[in-house]
């Protein structure tokens, strides 16, 4: 989070994907902050795939199911956002547990859904490992 607030600071326009889980811890703890990060920095989720709190807590089970439903989730959002309000991604920044995600990215990318635009917009996916 630290390095969106740092590029939001610079007039960057920020999307932090998170899971959903992960995404709800974040809003509490951000309503508590007196800045204006939120008008900055837009926090969107992905589901995990998980649905109980205890299926989180194996990690066996945690890493199977992210690496079977994140990436699918990922590319409908980004084909969500790309659509609908017509952004472009110029960086994706990830996580080394979510590296799947820069794949996706170049992909993306050589297909053209990525392109460079004069507003840089950087999307940063946190670990779902945290809790």
């Amino acid at each position: 989070m630290e390095l969106s607030r740092c590029l939001a600071k610079h007039g960057i326009k920020v999307t932090f994907v998170n899971t959903e889980h992960i995404h709800m811890q974040m809003q509490n703890a951000l309503a508590m902050e007196d800045d204006d990060i939120g008008s900055k920095v837009h926090l969107v989720f992905i589901t995990d795939g998980l649905e109980s709190l205890e299926d989180r807590k194996k990690p066996g089970k945690l890493s199977e199911v992210i690496m079977q439903v994140m990436p699918r989730t990922f590319v409908e959002l980004v084909e969500r956002i790309v659509g609908s309000n017509g952004d472009t991604i110029s960086c994706v920044i990830a996580d080394q547990s979510l590296g799947w995600a820069l794949e996706i990215a170049e992909k993306r990318r050589s297909s053209e859904l990525l392109s460079a635009e004069e507003r840089l917009h950087f999307w940063y996916l946190d670990s779902a490992f945290q809790s």
